[in-house]
């Protein structure tokens, strides 16, 4: 399949990981298999190629990204998400669905800023982006997530890159750990001289 062939339609990417035996998996994958796809690539590698998994680029890259955190997939609402980001816009999208859960819902013993552990999936917009698009690439991406604004619980401080507004900490951070966060930073950074892609306030 070509380049052009590629950027010229939707394309499905299922990434999954399984710590079973190899036949196990083979088993649990079997109905992703019948669905015969144009690639598959699942196998047994070592933990170390973990990051292999998301078939990441190996060189620097630029792009913009944001996300929204939700406690369920609206079908419907994902359906449209798609035809915002259909081949023929003047900027290619990646939707990245994550399902969350798991560890990551139960409370640690020691806090720490991780908030919004009720969300059971991320919804992410990814933008490959060019000194020409990239307010472009914004603009779809608040297009394509402002559907789910409603019934979001927050957004994830990852994948919020490139964004030239700095993220409001009340979208990522619920008000426990906003104010503990804010308390470290007037202890430990007084002057202000850290700056992530949020403002702690």
């Amino acid at each position: 399949m070509t380049t052009l062939e590629v950027s010229e339609r939707h394309m499905a990417h299922v990434q999954l990981a399984y710590l079973g035996s190899a036949a196990e998996a083979d088993e649990l994958v079997a109905p992703l298999r019948a669905l015969k796809p144009a690639y598959d690539g699942v196998q047994e590698i070592p933990y170390r190629r973990s990051d292999t998994v998301f078939s990441e680029p190996d060189q620097p890259h630029a792009y913009v990204a944001d996300n929204v955190l939700l406690r369920a997939i609206d079908e419907e609402r994902l359906h449209d998400a798609i035809a915002v980001s259909a081949p023929g816009r003047s900027v290619r999208s990646i939707i990245s669905v994550r399902h969350l859960g798991g560890a990551l819902s139960s409370e640690p013993r020691v806090p720490n800023a991780v908030s919004h552990r009720e969300a059971m999936y991320l919804l992410c917009v990814v933008s490959p982006t060019t000194k020409s698009n990239a307010a472009r690439a914004r603009a779809l991406q608040d297009e394509l997530l402002a559907c789910w604004s409603g019934t979001a619980v927050g957004s994830s401080p990852n994948f919020t890159l490139g964004r030239p507004d700095q993220r409001a900490a009340a979208e990522l951070f619920d008000a426990e750990r906003r104010d503990r966060l804010l308390r470290l930073a007037r202890k430990y950074d007084p002057a202000g001289l850290l700056h992530p892609s949020f403002v702690i306030a």
